[in-house]
């Protein structure tokens, strides 16, 4: 399979970017959202608004608790119990997909979220290869699940998940220093954070 990627970096601010990818079609975002962390009742490193159902819900990333998925007014609904350090949603065809980053083995694992019994439901694991990941994101090539991770020695690696397995399809040395990852879906791009020299963004269409 013939992949290109064309690199450029940009200036825009991380925070600012982010903020509207999650927003962007593809993502699970129906509308801009205002969070105030320092509020929220149940403590984690990362929290993320979704919208199941038509519903505004929000997803905690917890090094401590796990994963826990609570309503707007965060009465909890489902958790997941864990360590995990990170997490990326994303939304397709009615499906909502979790990947998270395992504190405990470096490598990620994916689930569905099953909303009829409020479980999250374990689908694929991908093991560290020569270093911990560090930084993932989820997208889609044509109808591919795509995982994008880097991991500490600068290798960013993408999988597509086929049935019940992670393909690799691409990797590519990108240097130490990311620490984050968001997809724009609609476009077909991946950008990664690079505390070192700033945010470089990759074209991953086929």
């Amino acid at each position: 399979i013939s992949m290109r990627f064309n690199v450029k970096k940009q200036h825009t601010p991380l925070a600012f970017l982010f903020a509207s990818l999650l927003c962007a079609p593809g993502k699970v975002m129906a509308a801009p959202v205002t969070i105030d962390a320092k509020a929220f009742s149940i403590k984690g490193n990362q929290l993320t608004p979704l919208v199941i159902n038509n519903q505004l819900h929000y997803l905690v990333t917890s090094e401590t608790r796990g994963l826990i998925l609570t309503g707007k007014d965060q009465n909890i609904i489902s958790t997941l119990p864990g360590h995990f350090s990170q997490s990326d949603i994303l939304q397709h065809n009615g499906t909502l997909t979790v990947a998270a980053l395992n504190n405990d083995t470096y490598g990620v694992e994916l689930y569905r979220y099953n909303t009829g019994t409020d479980e999250f439901e374990k689908q694929q694991s991908l093991q560290a290869d020569l270093a911990d990941i560090e930084a993932l994101c989820l997208s889609f090539s044509g109808e591919n699940l795509t995982l994008t991770t880097a991991d500490a020695t600068g290798q960013m690696k993408q999988h597509w998940l086929a049935d019940d397995h992670f393909v690799e399809i691409r990797t590519v040395n990108t240097g130490p220093g990311i620490k984050s990852c968001q997809a724009d879906v609609q476009n077909g791009y991946v950008y990664l954070a690079d505390e070192n020299t700033g945010l470089w963004q990759y074209d991953h269409h086929a």
